[in-house]
């Protein structure tokens, strides 16, 4: 089961700790199959940041090193392989091992949230660089199992001397292109992700290399007899979170694909393939059938195929269309009857003791459902213990039982709810009284932030996050409205209204316990909580603000903005960049502005989309609710330092959402500013209007290639 678990832009949309708990629904509706997973994204701010780093820069907001650890050592207990996306082709500036000597200066590469630059690579092997970087990540994530080395296009010495340094410190290798490293890459990308990149470069097609390689890569086309390992999605590569369409690839096409690699090719004629152990697949009947010693055990859309695992044998149950399939059970399989199990994210459910007729079994199922068939009682699946390693019991609401939740409400208030995509969320239907879900949990003495990402679906019904530390003082975050579609590519919860919501507190010295609390008013909108999460912060304040924000401890995402409608959905431009001078600075090769206005990070546009669907100015973020609110009654005054590379890109919008609506009320020009300056605004919201604020991008026909936006030290008065 090929999955990609995906971060990107500063999101930290699938931190590690949830790839784990992923990884771990995959194995119960495969019944333990073994999976194969891209981290694309562990370093710096996500996917293609902070290219070479492949150490010392593991993403703080994915969880860091300590959780990629846990994540990877844990991962094999569950039959998982994790490999991490790398990049050896293009190095970004912001990146720690980034120096002139390993690029070439007028050679620009891939260009979405950083310029890149083309590497050396002659240098970069010869120079004993990224010999150094390989023995470095493995030193740093010493469980890890490959690597993924994204758009190579090396040959020769080269490509066999990069394979021997990644193979000789334990890791496998796979690759993006499959005509590249054929001689050492097991999987390739987009021979097995069908819906990206273009068909010319779908796999390698040579039947000699297939008949002789087989049963030992995933670098091949599509075959009528020999399938397809295809790659499924549900953890946003490419937007994708739909649980069930993974689900239905790993079936219909890489569960019968690996089936047919246990065994090697031994003849291929145009219209059948013989293997060993007595395996042929043939279409001579109009469509592929495949038979084990006479024994058909695939039949077009539907199959029986066995499977052991140790001592233990299986059999793997699907059918597209649905409906009643007869086939003939394994010569060992003895007994009058079998157990046929269904298969779903939360385990095994048994459906039936199948009767078995002259060594023969008839299964009725659902369409494009799992099952596995046992001779006897399956064995006890692992207990899933869901957010492991965080301080947090299921913090996704996997267990829809709410067993590690306290919960105080009125019945069939709350409930734990699975949508069609198989995303679980804790949801408080209308109620007249309040309604809490609780738990309490153990963290060291320091300052922590408490976040989760919430829905109201109708505004006026209060939503709140609260964390109680035992000796300390409660904080409390609330919302009452939903105004924002959730845009980003790599959010688990993209296209709804689901956004985060986060508080900051204290535990004090000699204490432990802290209670969080979701609650709800009274009310008839329907509110969902999900993915709760527990990260040391640092507590941003400066005097004379009542908020700031420099940008230096951001746990995710672009706090306090989120993304707006500029590109759909998709993945953004704008990220939080980290200072690593001087080649992030103005002045190197030609930089118009620096990266990071002050410490280590900023929040920087980079030449974002300029036109939205009808050729407008467009929105490219902006505060809600729970970010930062604005109260009516008030004057407040914000403030904030910028640099910008060109006069008419951008502009500050202050806006306001009024009885459903959303409308902008102040457009402020961000003009060119080559040194940094400060902006200041007024305004005062009025009793039934929201206020927020936010950047556009300007609708432009501007050529530059570096319209950027750098934006710093965020800060809110409350004026007399």
């Amino acid at each position: 089961a090929q999955h990609i678990s995906f971060n990107f832009g500063s999101h930290a949309g699938e931190p590690f700790l949830r790839a784990l708990d992923n990884l771990k629904r995959v194995y119960y509706v495969t019944d333990g199959l073994g999976q194969f997973i891209v981290l694309k994204g562990f370093a710096s701010e996500g996917h293609d940041s902070a290219h070479p780093d492949y150490a010392g820069n593991v993403g703080i907001r994915q969880g860091g090193v300590k959780d990629i650890n846990f994540l990877v050592n844990e991962a094999a207990k569950w039959n998982a392989e994790i490999g991490v996306h790398i990049n050896c082709q293009e190095a970004y500036p912001e990146a720690k091992t980034f120096e002139e000597a390993m690029i070439f200066k007028d050679r620009k590469g891939w260009d979405w949230i950083d310029f890149s630059y083309i590497m050396n690579h002659r240098w970069d092997i010869t120079s004993g660089a990224f010999a150094k970087r390989i023995s470095d990540m493995k030193a740093e994530i010493p469980g890890l199992d490959f690597i993924y080395m994204d758009v190579y296009f090396g040959d020769g010495w080269l490509a066999q001397e990069m394979a021997r340094i990644i193979q000789g410190n334990g890791l496998g290798v796979s690759t993006e292109f499959p005509y590249m490293l054929e001689h050492a890459a097991t999987w390739s990308h987009w021979s097995t992700d069908v819906t990206y990149g273009p068909n010319t470069s779908r796999g390698i097609n040579s039947h000699i290399i297939r008949f002789i390689r087989n049963h030992e890569k995933d670098v091949f086309l599509r075959h009528p007899l020999l399938g397809h390992a295809e790659l499924g999605d549900f953890e946003t590569w490419q937007g994708r979170t739909n649980f069930n369409q993974f689900v239905d690839k790993v079936f219909s096409a890489a569960l019968p694909s690996k089936y047919i690699q246990h065994h090697k090719i031994l003849k291929w004629t145009d219209h059948e393939v013989q293997l060993t152990d007595g395996v042929h697949i043939t279409d001579k009947s109009g469509h592929r059938q495949i038979f084990q010693q006479g024994r058909k055990v695939l039949d077009g859309s539907a199959y029986l195929l066995p499977w052991k695992v140790q001592q233990t044998s299986k059999l793997y149950h699907w059918n597209s269309d649905g409906g009643k399939t007869s086939w003939k059970l394994p010569a060992d399989w003895k007994g009058s009857s079998v157990k046929l199990y269904k298969l779903s994210h939360t385990g095994r459910t048994l459906v039936a003791d199948l009767p078995v007729t002259d060594g023969s079994i008839t299964i009725d199922a659902e369409p494009k459902t799992p099952y596995v068939v046992y001779q006897t009682e399956a064995p006890a699946l692992p207990v899933p213990n869901w957010g492991e390693g965080s301080p947090i019991k299921d913090p996704g609401f996997l267990d829809t039982s709410l067993t590690n939740w306290k919960v105080d409400a009125d019945k069939n208030v709350v409930s734990v709810e699975t949508d069609d995509h198989v995303r679980t969320a804790l949801v408080y239907q209308a109620s007249t009284k309040p309604a809490t879900v609780s738990q309490t949990i153990t963290l060291k003495p320091g300052t922590y932030s408490a976040s989760v990402w919430v829905e109201v679906d109708k505004a006026g019904r209060k939503a709140s996050l609260t964390a109680s530390p035992k000796g300390g003082t409660a904080t409390t975050t609330w919302t009452d409205n939903s105004p924002m579609m959730n845009t980003v590519k790599n959010s688990h919860w993209n296209r709804t209204r689901t956004q985060i919501m986060r508080t900051v507190f204290d535990v004090p010295q000699g204490q432990s316990e802290v209670t969080l609390t979701l609650a709800v008013a009274p009310g008839t909108s329907r509110v969902q909580f999900d993915n709760v999460r527990i990260q040391k912060t640092v507590r941003c304040e400066k005097d004379g603000y009542d908020y700031f924000q420099d940008f230096e401890h951001v746990d995710e995402g672009w706090f306090p903005f989120v993304k707006g409608p500029a590109g759909g959905v998709e993945d953004p431009r704008t990220h939080l960049s980290e200072l690593h001078a001087p080649f992030t600075n103005k002045g190197w090769n030609g930089k118009l502005i620096d990266d990071t206005i002050s410490g280590q990070w900023s929040l920087k546009c980079h030449n974002e989309r300029s036109e939205g669907k009808k050729g407008d100015t467009v929105q490219l973020y902006r505060t809600i609710p729970q970010t930062l609110r604005f109260e009516p009654g008030k004057k407040y005054e914000v403030s904030f330092d910028y640099q910008c590379a060109y006069d008419g890109e951008y502009e500050f919008v202050v806006g306001a959402d009024e009885n459903g609506k959303s409308k902008e009320l102040q457009k402020l020009p961000i003009g060119q500013a080559r040194e940094t300056k400060r902006m200041t605004v007024t305004f005062e919201p009025k009793k039934g209007q929201s206020f927020w604020i936010g950047v556009n991008r300007i609708k432009s026909k501007s050529k530059h290639r570096d319209a950027d936006l750098i934006i710093d030290n965020l800060g809110v008065k409350t004026l007399k």
